[in-house]
């Protein structure tokens, strides 16, 4: 019964060291194993992993390239947008400060333009001869319920 439970155990383990590549081999010397398959095997599987990491690892920096790019890219343009629509609001908030002068302009009944003084937007009265800047011009129709 030993006997047959240590030949199973025997010829389990062969089969078993056999399949991942260490083979028994029986001599003059005796029992002994080869293993070069299974250390050629771990060998050639090092191998491709060193080369799979060095492969992966110059796709990772393509990829931060790739991505440095497109973030730099979307940066300009979103600086870009933001400018543009900064210089818009400017431009509108520039436009209106004229109009509403000029219904100052209207409301006095005289005769002007308006402009700037010392970088200053006012409207020129002409008939009197002075600069009227623009927060006294919009104040002056605000208390007179003209302008909200």
């Amino acid at each position: 019964m030993v006997a047959a439970l240590l030949f199973v155990f025997v010829v389990g383990s062969a089969f078993i060291l056999s399949s991942i590549g260490i083979v028994p081999i029986v001599d003059a010397n005796g029992l002994s194993w080869d293993n070069s398959a299974y250390v050629a095997d771990q060998q050639g599987e090092t191998t491709r992993y060193v080369a799979k990491l060095a492969a992966d690892t110059a796709q990772s920096a393509d990829n931060n390239a790739t991505w440095r790019t497109i973030a730099i890219a979307a940066a300009v343009f979103g600086v870009l947008a933001l400018a543009i629509a900064q210089w818009g609001i400017t431009m509108r908030e520039r436009h209106q400060a004229q109009l509403k002068l000029q219904m100052y302009l209207a409301y006095l009944g005289v005769s002007g333009h308006v402009g700037q003084l010392d970088g200053q937007l006012g409207v020129f009265d002409h008939d009197h001869g002075e600069f009227i800047p623009a927060g006294v011009a919009l104040l002056e129709m605000r208390s007179n319920g003209n302008l909200r």
